[in-house]
Parts: structure tokens; C-alpha cells; sequence
């Protein structure tokens, strides 16, 4: 009986201590304007520290990933920030847009959340 409950004390701590040692994915957060969007990536230009642009990113996009636009809208005589949920299609060259990303395993960059300003007119 004491050696039973010695083994399940044991597992319990082997699982929950492998739990503990699984890596966290490493999140990236950046802003810039989209250069080119196909079906599953968007490749987009971050913003440099100095201002200017820096070298594209392709992210991949996947069932999870969130993508909004971001506008004034009129409430109560009062402009209220909003979001709306869009699709990639929606988004358009030159585009400014922040994202948050996550490198996969295989080095691999995967597009977690993305919120675009909407295009001058």
C-alpha cells in the first residue's frame, strides 16, 4: 500500500515537473506595412528602430490566427476606437499593420494577431 502511494507521489511530480520544463514559444511583436498577402502568409516590413524600413517577414497564417482593422466610430457625440474582425484578403499593399508573432520550431515564423490601420483614400 505505502509503496503505491509512493509511486503515484512519484509520477504526479515527474508530470507536473515535465510539465513545468516544457519552453514557452517565444513571442515577437512588431509594426510596419504589408508588401505582399497570399492565401496562408502575409509579408510585411517592420519598422526599424531609426524609422526606415528593415528587411520583409512571412508569416503563415493559420486557423488561429486573428487579423482586425482599427477605425474611429462615432458614439454618443463621442469617437470610440473599434476593431473589426477582417480577412487577409482585405489587407492591401503598403498598408501600415502591427503584428504578433511566434517562431515554430522549424524556424518557421506563424502569425498569432495582426491589427491593420485602415487605407487613406
Amino acid at each position: 500500500m505505502k509503496r503505491c502511494a509512493v509511486l503515484s507521489l512519484v509520477v504526479v511530480f515527474a508530470v507536473a515537473w515535465l510539465g513545468f520544463a516544457a519552453d514557452s514559444p517565444p513571442l515577437s511583436v512588431a509594426e510596419g506595412k504589408v508588401s505582399k498577402v497570399e492565401k496562408d502568409s502575409i509579408t510585411f516590413q517592420p519598422r526599424a528602430a531609426k524609422g526606415q524600413f528593415g528587411k520583409a517577414i512571412t508569416l503563415r497564417i493559420t486557423g488561429t490566427s486573428n487579423l482586425s482593422s482599427v477605425a474611429y466610430q462615432q458614439r454618443a457625440g463621442k469617437p470610440v476606437l473599434v476593431q473589426r474582425k477582417i480577412e487577409a484578403s482585405d489587407l492591401k499593399d503598403n498598408q501600415l499593420i502591427a503584428v504578433i508573432y511566434s517562431s515554430a520550431t522549424k524556424g518557421e515564423s506563424v502569425l498569432l494577431a495582426a491589427v491593420a490601420q485602415p487605407m487613406e483614400k
